[in-house]
């Protein structure tokens, strides 16, 4: 059987289009698609766009080290389908118009079949516009804003985290009805943070608390002062910030500076990464805040690969300096 293109008179067999010659080419919605044979042995390189620098430049390291370990452990079992996977990686700055370009370069220059990485949710949307545009399959690994999985979601992209709408269900009904009703929503003023703040809010009045105040915050805000005598002037029942990276690492610390974690509830919708809430220490982390994975977690395996890592990444920042667990409000003891 044969088929014939109107357009172009060019008549292609099934067989043809079924087997071709090692590669093929579908033209699909997309300007650009590869799709290679499984059966080569031509690597299968991946894209790597984990920060290492800017705002999350902390977990962007951390899941660059989880993914190369990923990676490692599939080609030491054979690789995938039978194929190693290789990589390239590049530093996206925390920034969208960096995380364009390194995705741009990955595609056209280094032939990756796949893109992965990406903390903050702007780089994500930034990164995934490129892959969506090329029709190359882009696994958003850590972004929790709900516009990345809604109105941002495009046919390559895929995403396993949580995002802000499950955090804030997770954590603000309880801290309700524990702390009071009063909130201080403060949010950092980029999409994450705004997307963040809105659960919070909209799952507070669901359950009849609400916003005495908001206070936007500036990506790549370092001095909070201002910020914190706003909060205690105001006294709300809680604080529920929306901060992260390294804007959230400065603030904790300067609550903790001035004793105001002792003075006031932070109960935060949004999820923080760990990597920042580690260098702190046992003061610095307090307060009640959802998260969606505990390397202390008493589970099959989990010790396991602990151990895995810290021999893998010697080098890779020490953990908490405590020993920590969730038990609803985050506790930590020497």
């Amino acid at each position: 059987m044969t088929k014939s293109s109107g357009r172009t008179g060019v008549t292609i067999s099934r067989r043809a289009l079924l087997t071709g010659a090692g590669v093929g080419v579908f033209m699909g919605p997309w300007k650009h698609v590869r799709v290679y044979a499984a059966a080569t042995d031509k690597p299968i390189k991946i894209g790597l766009t984990h920060d290492a620098s800017g705002q999350f430049g902390a977990s962007g390291q951390s899941e660059r080290r989880g993914t190369i370990m990923a990676m490692e452990e599939a080609n030491a079992k054979g690789g995938v389908l039978g194929r190693k996977l290789t990589h390239v990686w590049q530093d996206t700055e925390t920034t969208p118009a960096t995380g364009s370009r390194v995705a741009e370069r990955f595609i056209t220059r280094e032939q990756v079949a796949f893109v992965v990485g990406a903390v903050q949710s702007g780089v994500a949307n930034a990164i995934s516009q490129v892959c969506q545009k090329y029709g190359v399959v882009y696994f958003n690994t850590n972004s929790s804003s709900t516009t990345e999985s809604g109105k941002d979601c495009h046919r390559t992209k895929f995403m396993w985290d949580g995002n802000s709408h499950n955090f804030a269900l997770a954590v603000v009904k309880a801290s309700l009805e524990k702390y009071g009703k009063n909130w201080l929503l403060i949010t950092n003023d980029y999409v994450w943070g705004r997307d963040s703040s809105a659960s919070v809010r909209k799952t507070l009045e669901r359950f009849g608390g609400k916003v005495i105040d908001e206070i936007l915050v500036p990506v790549g805000t370092r001095d909070f002062s201002a910020i914190l005598l706003k909060a205690q002037q105001l006294k709300p029942d809680v604080v529920s910030p929306s901060i992260g990276g390294d804007d959230f690492k400065a603030m904790r610390q300067q609550v903790v500076d001035t004793g105001l974690h002792k003075k006031l509830i932070f109960s935060a919708g949004a999820v923080p990464d760990w990597p920042d809430a580690w260098p702190l220490g046992p003061e610095g982390v307090f307060g009640a805040f959802p998260t969606n994975w505990y390397h202390y977690l008493d589970l099959p395996g989990i010790a396991e690969f602990n151990q895995r890592y810290k021999q893998r990444w010697s080098d890779a920042p020490s953990r908490c300096r405590a020993t920590c667990t969730t038990t609803g409000t985050m506790q930590c003891a020497s």
